[in-house]
């Protein structure tokens, strides 16, 4: 059983001051800004049982990245801010969130209100029927097989993603959360352009993708698969009535 939730988002930021989202991508701004937040409360997290570095995926001894899936996801949709937390990444932001006075001064010019959106318990299965999906701005491709992917024909490419995108689901998603998957099949329906140019993650562009696709697993909304999962990309959206 996943339980999962999400909250939107609302930044104040007082007339005339500079605006700091940018230069960084919005999700990463997003996450530093709840760092910053975090790292405030840290001591009462802490005290409650929350562990905290859920926040931002690292080992706080070792400052590793941890190669776990992300249990708070950053996500910036359609110019509006959220984030999601699951299992305990959604305890984490319920006792960091909740338990504040509304809205949350960040700095002196700058505040955040947040709105739970939504909330949803699933169990992550295997089903006899296909269910759709929309996934956008995914990036299943690292350099080696970016070079693989270019070499292939049209139907080709779409197999070798439909083989990355059930890799992400079966074992990105499903493993690390202890759910199988292992009877999943996946079939991508449409894809927006095998040619977009290209996201910038991390120092390094990538080829994104934009595409819907039946599987016979229950997936929750607002879920991640490939690269960059914790700043949002390959968000998952169910296509209700599909």
């Amino acid at each position: 059983m996943i339980k999962i939730s999400t909250y939107l988002i609302q930044p104040f930021l007082l007339y005339a001051q500079p605006c700091p989202f940018l230069p960084r991508h919005e999700s990463e701004w997003l996450r530093i800004t709840i760092n910053r937040l975090y790292n405030t409360n840290k001591g009462r997290l802490r005290k409650a049982g929350i562990r905290t570095e859920l926040f931002h995926n690292h080992d706080e001894t070792t400052s590793q990245t941890k190669t776990l899936y992300p249990l708070i996801i950053y996500h910036y949709v359609d110019s509006g801010f959220y984030i999601t937390g699951i299992n305990d990444g959604r305890e984490a932001l319920r006792e960091l969130i909740e338990s504040i006075d509304h809205p949350v001064e960040i700095d002196q010019d700058f505040m955040l209100k947040f709105k739970l959106i939504r909330e949803e318990e699933l169990e992550i299965l295997n089903t006899a029927s296909m269910h759709r999906y929309r996934l956008t701005d995914w990036l299943p491709l690292n350099s080696e097989n970016y070079k693989r992917y270019q070499s292939l024909s049209l139907v080709e490419k779409i197999q070798f993603l439909e083989l990355m995108l059930r890799k992400n689901i079966v074992h990105d998603f499903g493993k690390f959360l202890e759910a199988d998957l292992s009877e999943t099949h996946v079939s991508i329906i449409s894809a927006d352009n095998l040619k977009r140019s290209s996201l910038p993650y991390k120092g390094h562009d990538y080829q994104p993708f934009t595409i819907e696709f039946e599987a016979n697993a229950m997936l929750p909304g607002f879920i991640t698969l490939g690269i960059g999962k914790a700043f949002g990309f390959g968000r998952v959206d169910r296509i209700e009535g599909k």
